[in-house]
């Protein structure tokens, strides 16, 4: 009988029914699946025990194809059902564009067609998939674990920032922010608060940004404890733009970009109460976790893309692995060791790289066992990136990230049982909700948004259309829809700045840094996932030129004077009583010592002066 072909019933229901084989496994698995969705507006029978009472409907026919039989006693049968059956759901749009796309319904006729003409095949794919858990996925373990996750990550970086600020951007630091915000605020008007968006404006003194830090630590530790964990995200995010937005270039790492989007985000799908109802899934929440699922997906394919599209040979001949460990920022005592690895082994290194960040993002949109297989892969990469080098708290909020995408029933039961018991009655904030119809256009904006970063990481010279383009301008300050990928190009030999002071011009002794490598005797240490800026600023600057590292020279200015903030970034200080007369700065190629070069962990070879001798004052 032709699809478009009207059929009735004499004695259609009271509400919609759905006539299905109840003989097939793959059947009953959907329609589980499917009576989740509909909520009761639908009723699924079996034919076996209810297709007797449609006579009007041949068997054949209910055996070939489900039938819907609607309250006005229409029958649809296959594709027509199941758009049908959707209607008044979160996929009933999809009947609405099939009626005003006839190729598109057309092809949703004969996909239905083809599977269930396939069924077997289908249903083996089907388990492959989903195993045989048939019930709509809950995500409560994941959001919960993700608060508090989120929760140590934004402890991890205000912690980190509450000991190095004074250093970075305070009055007696390398960059301080009272010298350059009023000057700001004179050239750009009243523009400067959109293109700098920062609480600072109001003051920026030393103990306003004392407080600032603490305060950052003390609402950490709130959404460490799973308490009103809405609001703390988004009060987090608000307080480390204000930061990042005035830190520059020392908060202009990726991970402070990704932290601000994740946290961004996390405002929409955490519970805004103050003892949260981690159960509870509502239209806001399914966006926010689908846009945290999109984030992730986006890290993982642009760190890939941007591997290729730089056209770096090493990554492109698979031996990029064989300088990463020796010339990374800040690497660890275990990047020595696999360091001295084969080729092949380096190069089946980059191989599995370039596999799981480019397998993971298919996986994660894809059924329960998929998406769980690739949450575990990405675990699998932050963790052997953790084992050998320090990026402060990226390699946690990546698996943060992760572990959103395991379901409930994928958590062993002593984690579901601990976590989910309930303590205390919800306490609800009053007024503090969103609102779907607000959320979902916003998250469709955020999704053109960021799916545009995604596409110009494919093509840099592409000319975004200019609607698009607007908005990518207009969030731009917020550094909060950002696009990603580490080490795009690979960097095959380790320049090591080494800053010396002098006294007389003639003889010298170097400044020895808390972190990077120096010494050569000193075993490379861990210190993540606390973030000395300062050291990996430095690992950047060897890579360019001193005059285009405009903070470089603040920084040998407070080395001239002892500056007690600047000098407690360091290791040790070679001139503690009379600051030296002179400073300057040498660049040495670094390299890891091999087994057979007995005691020591890096040799090196001098290069050249990277800042000639500067001085307060002349030489007499």
């Amino acid at each position: 009988m032709p699809d478009t072909q009207i059929r009735r019933v004499s004695n259609p229901p009271k509400k919609p029914v759905v006539l299905y084989d109840g003989n097939c496994g793959f059947c009953r698995f959907w329609v589980e699946r499917w009576n989740a969705i509909v909520r009761g507006s639908v009723d699924f029978e079996p034919l076996q025990q209810e297709g007797a009472r449609y006579p009007g409907i041949p068997r054949e026919q209910m055996e070939r194809e489900m039938q819907l039989v609607d309250a006005d006693g229409t029958v649809l049968g296959g594709a027509d059902a199941v758009l049908r059956m959707w209607r008044g759901t979160r996929w009933g749009w999809l009947e609405t564009l099939a009626k005003k796309v006839p190729p598109l319904l057309g092809a949703l006729r004969a996909g239905y067609r083809f599977v269930a003409g396939h069924r077997t095949l289908f249903s083996r794919l089907t388990r492959l998939g989903w195993g045989d858990e048939s019930q709509r996925p809950t995500f409560a373990v994941a959001r919960r674990v993700f608060a508090h996750a989120l929760g140590l990550v934004f402890l991890a970086a205000f912690g980190s920032l509450l000991v190095q600020w004074r250093g970075l951007i305070g009055s007696g630091g390398i960059l301080p922010v009272a010298k350059w915000m009023e000057p700001a605020h004179e050239h750009f008007g009243s523009a400067v608060y959109l293109r700098l968006p920062t609480i600072f404006w109001a003051a920026h003194g030393d103990g306003v940004l004392m407080t600032a830090a603490v305060l950052g630590v003390l609402l950490s530790l709130v959404l460490c404890c799973g308490v009103l964990p809405g609001p703390m995200s988004l009060a987090l995010w608000g307080l480390y733009l204000s930061f990042c937005a005035i830190g520059s270039p020392f908060f202009n790492f990726q991970w402070d970009a990704l932290l601000l989007e994740t946290a961004l985000l996390a405002a929409i799908f955490l519970p805004w109460n103050v003892f949260p109802q981690w159960r509870l899934t509502t239209r806001v929440t399914t966006v926010g976790r689908w846009l945290l699922w999109w984030l992730l997906a986006r890290l993982m394919l642009e760190s890939a893309v941007v591997k290729l599209s730089s056209g770096d040979p090493t990554w492109r001949n698979l031996t990029a692995m064989s300088y990463h460990f020796e010339t990374q920022p800040l690497p660890l005592w275990t990047a020595w060791h696999v360091h001295q690895a084969p080729m092949w082994m380096h190069k089946l290194e980059a191989f599995g790289t370039f596999a799981i960040e480019f397998l993971a993002p298919l996986l994660i949109f894809g059924p329960r066992r998929f998406r769980h297989a690739g949450a575990w892969l990405v675990i699998l990469l932050q963790c052997a990136i953790m084992a050998t080098g320090n990026y402060a708290f990226f390699n946690l909020l990546t698996i943060a990230l992760s572990l959103l995408l395991l379901e409930d029933t994928h958590w062993p039961t002593w984690v579901r049982r601990r976590l989910m018991r309930r303590v205390r009655p919800p306490l609800h904030l009053g007024g503090a909700t969103w609102s779907s119809w607000i959320m979902e256009p916003v998250g469709v904006l955020i999704f053109v948004v960021t799916a545009a970063l995604l596409v110009r990481t494919f093509d840099r010279t592409m000319t975004l259309p200019s609607p698009i383009a607007g908005m990518v301008r207009l969030v731009q300050p917020l550094n909060s829809f950002n696009s990603y990928g580490l080490f795009a190009v690979m960097t095959t030999e380790r320049r090591e700045i080494v800053v010396e002071g002098s006294s007389d011009g003639e003889h010298w002794q170097p400044y020895e840094f808390k972190w990077k490598p120096g010494d050569l005797n000193r075993r490379p240490q861990l210190v993540a996932p606390h973030q000395p800026r300062l050291d990996w600023q430095m690992w950047f600057a060897a890579l360019s030129d001193y005059q285009h590292e405009t903070w470089f020279m603040h920084f040998l200015e407070r080395l001239l004077t002892n500056a007690p903030d600047v000098l407690g970034l360091m290791e040790w200080n070679p001139f503690p009583g009379t600051p030296p007369r002179y400073v300057r700065a040498v660049i040495y190629q670094y390299h890891f010592t091999r087994y057979a070069d007995g005691p020591g962990w890096w040799k090196r070879d001098h290069m050249e002066l990277y800042c000639p001798p500067v001085s307060l004052k002349p030489a007499s």
